[in-house]
């Protein structure tokens, strides 16, 4: 059973960890109320050091490299999520896959207009439109049934672009198949 954990994480650094009740711990920067923002790899090796449980690194990998430097840092396993999004196999609109191409290194923002909570997307006139009306977003699931269907329009201007923070370094690619032998050696995605 895999679970979030909660850690505060302030101008002293990582306060108290919780040990999670069992199973695998996810973590990252998105992953962890914060009142600071620090990066993966500047948490992960504390977060490591404070539990006993496997780690899963989560948030700013998104190639072989990174992975890499996660497991060196610590990690148990490592959850990518926008490396596959450039996959062939992956349902993701045009509009979304044009974007994620020409993704640059500041085109995400955090924001919870487009849901109702808190994610990360490439920043477009759709965000830029919600935020600057003032309006509160409703809570989940209302505000992403209204927001959902502007995406059908294939403009990505209007269409929610998910995202991850190393959303440049997302490749087109084919899905690695995990039928056998390590992944890591054996297929492009994490190359």
């Amino acid at each position: 059973m895999r679970q979030h954990l909660q850690v505060q994480y302030d101008a002293h650094g990582l306060g108290p960890v919780p040990e999670p009740a069992g199973g695998v711990s996810n973590v990252g920067p998105e992953h962890v109320a914060l009142s600071m923002q620090p990066g993966l790899f500047s948490l992960l090796p504390q977060v490591v050091d404070a539990v006993r449980l496997p780690v899963v690194a989560a948030g700013g990998m998104a190639d072989g490299r990174t992975a890499a430097a996660a497991f060196m840092l610590g990690a148990s396993a490592v959850q990518l999520d926008t490396a596959f999004l450039l996959c062939e196999e992956a349902d993701v609109r045009d509009a979304h896959r044009a974007a994620l191409a020409e993704a640059g290194d500041a085109c995400t923002v955090v924001t919870d207009v487009i849901s109702g909570r808190p994610c990360r997307y490439i920043r477009n006139k759709l965000i830029d439109d919600l935020e600057s009306s003032g309006l509160a977003p409703l809570p989940v699931p209302a505000q992403q049934s209204l927001t959902q269907r502007l995406g059908d329009s294939g403009d990505r201007d209007w269409t929610a672009l998910t995202s991850g923070q190393s959303a440049a370094l997302a490749r087109v690619t084919k899905a690695p198949s995990w039928s056998s032998g390590s992944p890591t050696r054996q297929h492009g995605a994490f190359a």
